[in-house]
C-alpha cells in the first residue's frame, strides 16, 4: 500500500490530474460570466452559450478514448489534448465571440477523455489493497484541483475585473500537466519521455 501511495507514477499522474482539474471546475464555474462579457445577451442566451462546450465535452467523452483505445494512442489522446485545450482556454482572450466559442468547444472535447486516461496508469502497476490505495489516493489528491481552480480564477477576476483573465493561469497549468504527462509510464515502458 505504500509503495502505491509513494510511487512516482502515482504521484505524477496525481500532478496531471489535479492540474486538469483546475481547468475543469475553473471553466464550470467561469464560463458563464466570460461569454457574459462577450456583449448583451439575455440569460438564455449566455445559458445556451455555455451549454454548447459542454455539448462538445459530451461528444468528446463518449468517442475519443473509444478511438484512441482501438488505436492504441491513450497517451497521445492526453497529452495532445492537454495541449490543445491549454491553447482553446485562450481563444477568449484573441477572437471574437463566434471563434472564440468555437475553438473553445474544440478544446473541451478532450476534457472528458483526459480524465478517463489518467486513470488507466495505477492500475498498469499495482492490484488488490496497493490499487485501491493508488487510486483512492489519487483521486483526493488530483480532485483538490477542483477546489483550486474556481478560487484562483475567482481571485483573478476580483482582483483585475476581467473573469477571462484566469484563462492565463488554467492555461498555463494544462500546459504544465501537458509536459509532466510525457513523462507518465506503463509497467512494460521504458523511462524514455513519449514522443
Amino acid at each position: 500500500v505504500w509503495r502505491a501511495f509513494l510511487h512516482p507514477q502515482v504521484l505524477l499522474s496525481i500532478l496531471v490530474y489535479f492540474l486538469h482539474q483546475i481547468a475543469f471546475y475553473g471553466v464550470t464555474f467561469f464560463l458563464p460570466s466570460i461569454i457574459r462579457a462577450w456583449g448583451h445577451l439575455s440569460e438564455l442566451q449566455i445559458g445556451l452559450l455555455t451549454g454548447l462546450p459542454w455539448l462538445c465535452a459530451f461528444i468528446g467523452a463518449g468517442t475519443l478514448p473509444f478511438l484512441a483505445v482501438r488505436a492504441g494512442r491513450t497517451r497521445l489522446l492526453m497529452t495532445g489534448g492537454l495541449f490543445l485545450l491549454a491553447v482553446c482556454l485562450l481563444a477568449p482572450l484573441v477572437l471574437p465571440p463566434a471563434a472564440a466559442l468555437a475553438v473553445f468547444c474544440l478544446g473541451m472535447a478532450v476534457i472528458s477523455p483526459i480524465q478517463a486516461v489518467v486513470f488507466t496508469y495505477p492500475p498498469a502497476r499495482f492490484e488488490g489493497m496497493a490499487l485501491a490505495a493508488g487510486l483512492g489516493w489519487l483521486n483526493a489528491l488530483g480532485v483538490t484541483g477542483g477546489f483550486v481552480g474556481p478560487y484562483v480564477m475567482g481571485a483573478i477576476e476580483q482582483a483585475t475585473g476581467k473573469p477571462s483573465t484566469g484563462l492565463w493561469v488554467m492555461s498555463a497549468a494544462v500546459a504544465v500537466a501537458g509536459a509532466a504527462a510525457l513523462w507518465l509510464r506503463y509497467q512494460n515502458e521504458d523511462r524514455r519521455p513519449a514522443t
